[in-house]
């Protein structure tokens, strides 16, 4: 699991839902009226499927259509109007049957009962509770920090190692829990989420763990994509070559760069946390620029950030080729390596294989002085 996400990719292109019903959502939250609403998001295989409703002294009804149990998502709008991103948002699971949700004032405390999908959807959370707690306290302890304590690289290092160490744990549950319940439709998001965070090896002998049923349903099958995807970019593997125009117009090529320790660094202007990495970055290329190191940054910016992209090259110094097709999350590249978040990147050897992914902070070095300087 990365540390520091800027963006997530979370939405997916939009469906008309069907009109026959065969489960219901009711809730209450607080006693919010008009123009306060709630949004329904529940996927199908790649679809997302999107329902509003407004409230009535806090009451909500949702009907619908599903032939099995689907991983959805309630948000809470307390202003009204279009949907928009929000963390107020509770994960949970359309079944056939009713779904009873209770809050005082927001969606993320709801309570979900009705269904035993929902029921091991809740005892899942409650095992990830607490490591997400922690996540929040080392968040705010990197806040609260001091400017200089902030600029501390042994400050740095602590908190990356933590964040690794919380990510490292939160997959451990998730898998576990798939281990725990191979036929439960909670697993198919628990196993999504680790497939994203430890190596294909691993997350593809969890896929081999789930009921037929799973493994054959829409959802199961587009996870079964992920994982051929993964395969692809697991360690060893051979990186995906790909080429891209520079910042002045000029088609650059990976395999250029063959016969060097290349790092690829996914990253975008507008990232604040690609920002924040970028001094580390510029710390390890010139500590390891004389061991046949260098770094390729591919930019998630769009065609009208353009301006802004060559301004933050500029600004942070980065001496290091930049490439992009400048189609922001719609990049080609980024979907070739299956970027879902930034910063992202990886370390590709000599030959083009994959060595490892993800190395923020102090791991790039650390990683390079034990491949270049023994």
């Amino acid at each position: 699991m990365i540390k520091s996400i800027c963006c997530i990719f979370f939405w997916l292109p939009l469906v008309v839902a069907a009109q026959s019903f065969d489960y219901t959502v009711k809730g209450v939250i607080g006693s919010y009226d008009a123009p306060a609403k709630v949004y329904l998001i529940r996927y199908a295989g790649d679809q997302r499927i999107i329902d509003s409703c407004g409230l009535q002294h806090g009451s909500f009804t949702f009907r619908g259509k599903t032939g099995r149990p689907k991983r959805a998502y309630l948000l809470l709008n307390r202003e009204g109007g279009a949907i928009r991103r929000t963390n107020d948002r509770k994960l949970f699971y359309v079944d056939t049957g009713s779904v009873y949700m209770q809050s005082p004032d927001s969606a993320v405390q709801v309570k979900v009962s009705g269904s035993k999908v929902n029921e091991e959807n809740e005892a899942l959370e409650a095992r990830l509770r607490p490591i997400r707690q922690e996540f929040a306290r080392v968040e705010v302890l990197e806040k609260n920090a001091g400017t200089d304590l902030r600029a501390s690289q042994a400050f740095k290092d602590k908190i990356d190692s933590m964040y690794t160490a919380l990510g490292n744990k939160e997959d451990s549950v998730q898998a576990a829990f798939v281990r725990e319940y191979p036929s439960s439709a909670v697993s198919l998001g628990a196993l999504t989420a680790v497939t994203h965070g430890v190596d294909y090896r691993e997350s593809s002998a969890l896929f081999r763990l789930l009921s037929p049923a799973l493994a054959e349903s829409p959802e199961g099958k587009a996870l079964a994509r992920l994982q051929d995807k993964m395969k692809l970019l697991a360690i060893g593997a051979v990186a995906p070559a790909f080429e891209l125009p520079d910042t002045s117009g000029q088609m650059v090529k990976l395999s250029s760069l063959r016969g060097h320790y290349v790092l690829i660094d996914f990253w975008a202007s507008w990232c604040e946390p690609c920002r924040a990495e970028n001094p580390n970055l510029l710390r390890t290329y010139y500590q390891f620029r004389d061991h046949n190191f260098t770094v390729i940054g591919v930019s998630l910016d769009s065609k009208k950030e353009r301006p802004a992209w060559i301004k933050a090259v500029q600004a942070d110094s980065l001496p290091w080729t930049q490439v992009s097709d400048l189609k922001g999350w719609e990049s080609t590249v980024a979907r070739q390596y299956n970027v879902v978040g930034i910063p992202m990147n990886y370390l590709i050897g000599p030959d083009g294989r994959i060595i490892a992914k993800s190395l923020m902070g102090s791991s790039l070095a650390k990683k390079l002085a034990v491949l270049t300087l023994r």
